[in-house]
């Protein structure tokens, strides 16, 4: 019997991108429940509808629907003002956590799947005595330098990269990271900055869900299987 959280501040089984991802997580779930489990999936408000309706639709049976979300007060912005977003983002984890510390459920598996900002980690990880994985996440990409000159925005994504490297530096974030259970990156620049800042090797996999026929593929002497389980 076992205590699942999936936290997905992006779920929607109507939309792409990281809505998609969370939802593909929903399934997964849902595909590997065991009697006796308990899964809550812990999101916003702005995905409820749609959310709750795919819950019934795709015959969801043992996925607890919470809705969190920031203050009115707070909220209003939301979805008026984009810049706003990642503000709206924080506080959203921010509310999350809170939840979770005044549940009174003990949770042993908390899985923050969306969104994947490496920029951003959830706090989450002051859950005690749960593991607690994030991801798999990326956002340490830098472009090319020879690249640069066609970026859209050159000063915004200028200010990306300090942000990127400031993460290093960050004594807040290194406690963070090195607080998870677990930590998957989707790409090899992630991986890279992320393992320097835990001291290990982090793991890759795939943001994206695959159907069963690809799940094993050989490339020269290295095969890499996707496997259902990896707490």
């Amino acid at each position: 019997m076992v205590n699942y959280l999936i936290s997905a501040y992006s779920v929607n089984p109507y939309k792409g991108s990281e809505d998609s991802i969370g939802w593909n997580w929903v399934l997964q779930y849902e595909k590997n429940y065991k009697e006796g489990d308990r899964i809550i999936l812990l999101t916003k408000k702005f995905n409820e509808k749609d959310t709750r309706r795919g819950l019934k639709e795709f015959n969801i049976q043992h996925v607890e629907l919470v809705i969190v979300d920031v203050p009115n007060a707070l909220n209003w912005f939301r979805e008026k003002h984009s810049a706003f977003h990642h503000m709206y983002y924080i506080l959203w984890q921010h509310w999350a956590w809170l939840w979770v510390k005044h549940s009174g459920i003990h949770f042993d598996v908390i899985h923050h799947v969306t969104m994947n900002d490496y920029r951003i980690p959830s706090e989450l990880y002051k859950a005690k005595g749960a593991k607690v994985i994030w991801g798999p996440m990326g956002g340490a990409q830098v472009t090319p330098r020879p690249l640069k000159v066609y970026e859209k925005n050159q000063l915004v994504a200028s200010f990306r990269e300090f942000v990127n490297k400031s993460c290093s530096w960050n004594p807040f974030y290194k406690k963070a990271l090195r607080s998870y259970y677990k930590i998957y990156c989707i790409n090899n620049e992630t991986q890279k900055q992320i393992s320097r800042i835990v001291g290990k090797d982090v793991p890759l996999m795939p943001e994206l869900a695959l159907r069963d026929e690809y799940k094993t593929f050989l490339f020269g002497k290295e095969t890499t299987i996707f496997s259902k389980s990896f707490l």
